[in-house]
């Protein structure tokens, strides 16, 4: 029985953005990721979905009783369990240390980075809600490794997240007969701090 938190404080989610943005840097060059990287980034959820995974959960510290059930609930159940938890780097996102929590929160209710638990690959589930969601430049202006980005490369972000949050909510969907699963989803009010 294992439980493997994956700390992902999104450092291949920048070379991610300068790929569906153009690839320029903050420094007017390509950025270095474009000539090893010609896709985007993995998304290591559905991967670890479609091995049929007993339990996968996103988290992160922005939503402490989210985090603190879906370990709880991860060590109730036998075999591999995976967590992704959204951790920022001050330094890499070029941000005060004092906005790490916040932005999370901002990543949540931009659905850049959706909380949602799957077990057995098969069963997805939305466990926070945000009351309305933000637009992804509220996620990204705030943070210096984005301050190059035009209004084009956002809204291609911002497209980008709009699909993978539709995606999303299909599978929750289909996981629940076609019937959208989103009810059971806590709204952001009640479960933020």
């Amino acid at each position: 029985d294992i439980l493997y938190i994956c700390y992902n404080n999104e450092s291949y989610v920048d070379m991610d953005i300068h790929y569906f943005a153009g690839g320029g840097n903050r420094k007017g060059g390509r950025a270095h990721a474009d000539r090893r990287r010609q896709q985007p980034q993995k998304n290591i959820m559905e991967i670890m979905a479609a091995h049929h995974v007993p339990y996968c959960a996103t988290a992160c510290a922005a939503y402490p009783d989210d985090l603190a059930n879906k370990v709880k609930k991860a060590l109730s159940i036998p075999g591999f369990k995976f967590m992704q938890l959204l951790s920022p780097c001050p330094t890499h996102w070029e941000i005060p240390s004092e906005l790490s929590i916040e932005l999370t929160r901002v990543a949540v209710q931009t659905r850049i980075f959706p909380l949602y638990e799957v077990e057995d690959g098969t069963k997805y589930e939305i466990n926070i809600l945000p009351e309305t969601f933000a637009p992804i430049s509220r996620f990204l202006s705030r943070q210096g490794r984005f301050a190059h980005l035009s209004a084009d490369a956002i809204r291609q972000v911002q497209n980008r997240v709009e699909s993978q949050w539709r995606q999303l909510q299909r599978r929750v969907e289909l996981s629940h007969g076609g019937v959208s699963g989103q009810a059971k989803a806590k709204p952001e009010k009640q479960a933020a701090p």
